[in-house]
């Protein structure tokens, strides 16, 4: 039998806490709380890493339900992100080989400023460069900015709480006294289709790289990232 890493196994358990929430909100999903009850009891089932591509694809059984939400509007959309390691500027034996940053974010035209294209709200999970669990929870501006490579080029920059840096590398990140720091995080990215790669600048010690998939939540005449029902962007 396959045993669970431990740092799977934490992310496991926040995102079976997040989903455990959302199963008590029977009124605001539109669903039963019977069914809910079951499927964060099928999220919340210990898993191997072999099988974290599993448990992401239990985590997108929320959409159906998430697309009955009052709060959703047409166009909105769902970003999924993994992020597997990161390059530091400075190499340091303390740095971890891998980070395993796993987003989730909604994707929107509502909220936007500064001639943005869509506005982001979300929430991740990871191990930090010295392989402690931590919490990135932000808002954001996205902009779409140029053709390169067949496909979409684009910037966003997001501002938000981190947690999860402590004891002696709490002092890594600026303004984490209290072990909450603010950070405005910018990254760039490409897109082809429902499919993007990102490099997410991290402050002055390097780039996070990871992938994403948007996934419809309330499909709409116009949808926060244009995509056709094939996946591809219209030109």
């Amino acid at each position: 039998m396959a045993v669970a890493h431990p740092r799977v196994e934490r992310l496991h358990d926040e995102i079976a806490s997040i989903v455990q929430h959302l199963a008590c909100a029977e009124a605001f999903f539109g669903t039963s709380t019977a069914s809910a009850r079951r499927l964060a009891a099928r999220i919340a089932a210990p898993f191997a890493p072999r099988r974290l591509a599993a448990a992401v694809a239990l985590a997108l059984s929320l959409a159906p339900c998430a697309s009955r939400a009052q709060w959703l509007v047409e166009g909105d959309q769902l970003r999924i992100t993994y992020g597997p390691w990161a390059y530091h500027f400075s190499n340091s034996p303390e740095h971890v080989p891998h980070n395993h940053l796993l987003g989730f974010e909604l994707v929107t035209t509502r909220w936007t400023f500064w001639n943005a294209d869509r506005s982001l709200a979300g929430l991740a999970a990871f191990d930090n460069s010295f392989g402690q669990f931590s919490q990135y929870v932000w808002f954001g501006q996205e902009w779409d900015w140029r053709r390169f490579a067949g496909g979409n080029v684009f910037v966003n920059v997001t501002a938000g709480l981190l947690h999860g840096y402590k004891g002696e590398y709490q002092d890594k990140i600026p303004f984490n006294s209290a072990g909450i720091a603010p950070v405005i995080i910018p990254s760039l990215g490409i897109r082809w289709g429902r499919f993007s790669l990102q490099a997410t600048v991290l402050g002055a010690n390097g780039f996070l790289f990871g992938g994403s998939w948007v996934f419809d939540l309330k499909p709409g005449e116009r949808m926060a990232v244009p995509v056709t029902r094939t996946g591809v962007a219209p030109q």
